[in-house]
C-alpha cells in the first residue's frame, strides 16, 4: 500500500491499462520521459531527423490487438525514403513490415536496425537491409521488447560514430567495438 508505480509507454497497452486503473479508482498521472525509439537512436549515435537524410520521423505500432499489422496504417506515407521509421513491438511482424514497405516503393537496400531490450544490459542489436528483413529467416527474437529502425539515418557510419564516442568517454579513443 502507498506505492506509486511508474510505467513509461508510447505504444502497447497504455490506453487499456489507463482505462482499467481509472475504473478501479486508481489515479493516473503522466510525466515526461524518453521513448525507447529515441533511446535506441541515442545508443546508436543516429539523429532521427538528420537534415541530409530525413524530413520526418514516425513512431509506429507494429501490431494490432489481434497480433497482426494494423490494417489502417498509411503504408504509402510510411514508405517515404526521407521518413525515418521506428516500429514498436515488431518482432513477430518484421517480415510483413518490410514486405509492405517495399510493395509501396521503399528501396530494399534501405538500412534497418533491430534492437531488443533497448537501453538494458541484455540489449541486442542487429543491422541489415529492408530486403533481408522481409525474408523468412531474419533471426529468432529473444522474447524481449523489439524495436525496428528503418531509414538512411541507421546506416553503418552513424553507428560507427557512436562507438568512437563511447570509446572516447571510456578513455580509449579510437578503439573500435565489434558488433
Amino acid at each position: 500500500m502507498g506505492e506509486k508505480p511508474l510505467r513509461i509507454l508510447v505504444f502497447g497497452r497504455a490506453g487499456e491499462e489507463i482505462t482499467q486503473l481509472r475504473a478501479q479508482g486508481i489515479a493516473v498521472a503522466f510525466a515526461p520521459g524518453i521513448t525507447a525509439g529515441s533511446a535506441m537512436a541515442v545508443e546508436l549515435g543516429a539523429s532521427l531527423t538528420h537534415r541530409d537524410h530525413a524530413h520526418s520521423v514516425r513512431f509506429v505500432t507494429a501490431h494490432s490487438r489481434q497480433g497482426e499489422l494494423p490494417a489502417n496504417l498509411d503504408w504509402r506515407g510510411l514508405a517515404d525514403c526521407e521518413t525515418m521509421l521506428v516500429f514498436y513491438m515488431g518482432g513477430r511482424t518484421a517480415p510483413a513490415i518490410a514486405a509492405r514497405l517495399m510493395h509501396e516503393g521503399l528501396d530494399g537496400a534501405t538500412p534497418v536496425v533491430i534492437q531488443e531490450a533497448v537501453s538494458r544490459p541484455e540489449a541486442r542489436l542487429t543491422r541489415m537491409t529492408l530486403e533481408r528483413l522481409a525474408g523468412p529467416d531474419v533471426f529468432a527474437f529473444g522474447g524481449q521488447p523489439t524495436l525496428i529502425g528503418i531509414g538512411r539515418v541507421f546506416a553503418d557510419q552513424a553507428i560507427d560514430a557512436r562507438r568512437i564516442l563511447d570509446d572516447a568517454v571510456a578513455g580509449q579513443p579510437g578503439k573500435q567495438a565489434s558488433a
